[in-house]
């Protein structure tokens, strides 16, 4: 898988918590505490998918530098460890997000955080398309 196709997909997810919990914190922080403990097999193909994307984006090159492309795939990496612990313990990360969740003032700072990875995902996205044609 390209780059930025990942980059892409990310970024998106990112936006996709990030803007609700902007807009509408309660409100999202109840749909997202709701799909964390929906279920464990739903929250273990959430991650065994992005598990997918991970392998597939650094299949073909694992390095890692400070350049747009190499920052993308350290977060490939970290998304890649995020993975493995919901496919692994879905559980524990359901208690870890709640008792993050509960907090009101995370809330905001969260979803400040989230739209701004995906803004810079999304711009990464971009840079490295543009890189490959």
């Amino acid at each position: 898988m390209e780059l930025a196709t990942f980059a892409c997909v990310i970024g998106v997810i990112e936006l996709l918590i990030g803007l609700p919990l902007l807009v509408r914190p309660k409100a999202a922080t109840d749909w997202l505490l709701g799909w964390v403990k929906s279920g464990d097999a739903t929250y273990r193909v959430v991650g065994g998918a992005l598990l997918i994307l991970v392998v597939l984006t650094l299949w073909d090159d694992w390095s890692v530098d400070w350049s747009v492309a190499g920052v993308v795939k350290l977060l490939a990496y970290l998304t890649g460890i995020k993975s493995l612990i919901i496919c692994w313990w879905p559980k524990w990360q359901a208690a870890m997000a709640e008792r993050i969740w509960s907090v009101g003032v995370v809330r905001p700072i969260v979803g400040v955080l989230a739209t701004v990875l995906g803004v810079l995902l999304l711009w990464a996205a971009v840079v490295l398309s543009q890189s490959t044609m």
